[in-house]
């Protein structure tokens, strides 16, 4: 997999120069062109657009009034392999930094409701494919932000992203990378010096998660669940309760015999990614507020 650039929407701004969409696409061409000349079977990513909120009206143009994402297609469509945006939704300005945890607790849904429905739409639109789609930098913020509620160096913030993720696998996303691995004077990383936050735990608790997306429905107000089968034949199922306050879920499974217990695990503010043991699989689950439990569930033998 190969990307040209990165966030050309920043460009003109970051280097004082005149750059539009109409340019980038062009100078992109170039580049792809080349390298593909060295080598056929590269994966070229693009256009890596600094945000993309998915909605009509903000997504990003240039200075002519030019859509970034529909210029790049029409001139590119035919050798992007996979489409890309980055997505920070938060401080919405600079005058207004604070993220608060309703904030997050609303934001996770635009992925399902607006960004990865359109950048689908238009790019079968424009270019008459199905291409897929990377989402190739993620934060809740792109400002540096620490010690709050739902900074990016918070228990919510986890808890946040793990809903994000849940409903990108929902979306079938190809790709998600989180922005970044480790940053010792900023808090945008996974690993701040020594110290591991807690959106680390996330990703220990996805690693475990199946390869074969499930339908899943919950009616239970700020709590979602995903569920994936695994290759050894195993039911994953999260539970993401964005409340604060703790919440009992129903849970039925059809098309699968499950075992009579499940394997448990949890992030929450007394467990990091911890295994709770095995435990009776009911027809409910309790699970605490701000937390995310991820059961495991074999097939009955």
């Amino acid at each position: 997999y190969w990307s040209i650039g990165n966030e050309p929407t920043l460009f003109a701004n970051l280097f004082r120069t005149e750059y539009d969409a109409e340019r980038h696409s062009r100078e992109w061409r170039a580049h792809a062109e080349a390298m593909l000349a060295v080598d056929p079977s590269i994966i070229l990513v693009g256009p890596d657009l600094h945000q993309y909120p998915g909605v009509p009206g903000q997504n990003p143009r240039d200075a002519a009034g030019r859509d970034w994402l529909e210029t790049f297609l029409e001139a590119n469509g035919d050798l992007i392999g996979i489409v890309s945006i980055h997505r920070y939704p938060f401080p919405r300005s600079q005058a207004n930094p604070v993220v608060s945890r309703d904030d997050l607790r609303l934001n996770s849904r635009e992925w399902d409701e607006n960004i990865i429905p359109m950048v689908r739409d238009v790019t079968r639109r424009i270019t008459g494919r199905d291409i897929p789609v990377g989402v190739m930098e993620i934060n809740s913020s792109w400002a540096n932000n620490q010690r709050g509620e739902a900074t990016m160096d918070s228990l919510y913030n986890a808890i946040w992203y793990g809903d994000v993720l849940g409903r990108l696998i929902r979306q079938r996303v190809e790709m998600v990378a989180y922005w970044d691995f480790q940053r010792r004077d900023l808090s945008f990383g996974l690993i701040g010096g020594y110290q591991v936050r807690p959106t680390y735990y996330t990703f220990q608790l996805y690693k475990r998660f199946g390869t074969e997306a499930i339908m899943t429905y919950s009616d239970v107000p700020d709590v979602n669940i995903y569920a994936a089968l695994r290759d050894d034949g195993a039911l994953t199922m999260m539970i993401i309760n964005l409340s604060a306050e703790s919440a009992t879920v129903p849970l039925t499974i059809t098309g699968f015999d499950p075992a009579e217990e499940a394997e448990v695990w949890r992030l929450d503010a007394e467990h990091r990614a911890a295994s709770l043991g095995l435990q009776p699989l009911e027809s409910s689950v309790r699970v605490p507020g701000d937390s995310l439990t991820l059961l495991i569930v074999a097939p009955q033998l």
